[in-house]
């Protein structure tokens, strides 16, 4: 995989991996020249966290149940529920 230029980095947080994903990973991440957007999904529950470059700054977004997850990298958007279908 050419990772040269990524717009959109998605992980799917597991507990051996959470620390990892929001501290290391998001750290690399943020550096990255061309990454715009950084998402965490929970596995525990329907919660999707985005961080979001705004020029040189980075803001921070939390959509939970009966919310809409935008991603404004690639112009994207749907219910957090899709996200989670046909998960138990």
């Amino acid at each position: 995989m050419n990772c040269n230029y990524l717009r959109l980095v998605i992980e799917v947080l597991s507990p051996s991996t959470e620390l990892r994903d929001r501290t290391e990973k998001l750290a690399q991440y943020q550096k990255h020249p061309t990454i715009e957007e950084y998402a965490i999904v929970s596995q525990e529950h329907q919660a999707v966290e985005i961080y979001t470059r705004n020029e040189k700054k980075w803001s921070y977004q939390r959509f939970g149940l009966g919310e809409e997850i935008e991603f404004t990298s690639i112009n994207f958007h749907c219910p957090i529920e899709a996200f989670y279908e046909d998960v138990p």
